[in-house]
């Protein structure tokens, strides 16, 4: 299920006006499936995409929310092949 509502946010198109006061739940969402407890690599790397996918049409927005960078840079240095 985390994979079907990680890859379903990452399909929307959001309106920044419109998702601004609900965004940090998005993002902790997202932060959600990057950590997620059950190791999953696919939640990880959907919620990477995500992550990307949003920066890439609101990059005022992700900077403003940017709890998610040091869980993205965290999988930079960790030994798990299976992320990348």
């Amino acid at each position: 299920i985390l994979n079907l509502a990680v890859w379903c946010l990452s399909m929307q198109t959001f309106d920044a006006g419109k998702v601004e006061k609900v965004f940090p739940s998005i993002i902790e969402a997202l932060v959600y499936g990057i950590n997620n407890p059950f190791n999953s690599s696919t939640a990880t790397l959907e919620s990477l995409k995500a992550v990307e996918r949003l920066m890439g049409s609101m990059p005022e927005i992700m900077c403003d929310h940017h709890m998610w960078i040091m869980q993205a840079a965290c999988l930079l240095f960790e030994d798990d092949e299976e992320v990348s």
